[in-house]
């Protein structure tokens, strides 16, 4: 029997560019069909009841042209593609709905540091959300290992409150993040 996972998390998908400038426009296209693949890929190894897909991502231009919300469930932007490679169809839709999506803190999984896809160098996260992905409501699944786990938003929002993500939320969240320094800095403090 193969393991289901409760969440399923891919942080900063990117596919690697020579030059280090992932996720630019001109890349787009592959990036999105990299993300619609990885969703698809999902859908046999979560859990049936409560699985969810957590995909962290920055939010400031290029990558919010990217449309991680809307994207996720939709066929890959190709003018070859043909019937039978669609990801889905009119008779087996997409099984997941955006959920929403949570500011990320850095700050809360030190010594966490992104990597560029090639060359390994760390960039700026302080723009990223967390955007969450799950089943549909009324989408009919196989419920034999019944586990009750709250959903992460409803656990989150709990616990902490969550507030709208607002570019003058972001905004601030960077201004804060750009005060602070790098957590190297802060340690020695």
């Amino acid at each position: 029997k193969q393991q289901k996972f409760h969440r399923i998390c891919w942080n900063f998908p990117c596919t690697a560019i020579a030059n280090g400038q992932d996720g630019q426009n001109q890349e787009m296209q592959a990036n999105q069909g990299l993300v619609q693949r990885f969703v698809k890929q999902c859908v046999d190894l979560l859990h049936p009841t409560m699985g969810e897909i957590h995909c962290l991502h920055k939010t400031k231009p290029p990558y919010d042209q990217w449309r991680l919300e809307k994207i996720a469930f939709e066929n890959p932007a190709s003018e070859q593609l043909q019937p039978q490679q669609a990801l889905w169809s009119q008779d087996k839709p997409c099984p997941f709905e955006y959920k929403g999506r949570i500011v990320f803190d850095k700050c809360l999984v030190p010594p966490y540091t992104p990597r560029k896809a090639l060359d390994k160098k760390s960039f700026p996260c302080h723009d990223a959300c967390l955007y969450v992905f799950g089943w549909k409501k009324n989408q009919k699944r196989n419920n034999s290992d019944m586990v009750t786990i709250p959903p992460s938003l409803h656990m989150i929002e709990e616990k902490f409150q969550i507030a709208p993500v607002t570019k003058k939320l972001i905004d601030n969240i960077r201004s804060q993040h750009l005060r602070l320094g790098s957590y190297k800095d802060r340690k020695k403090k």
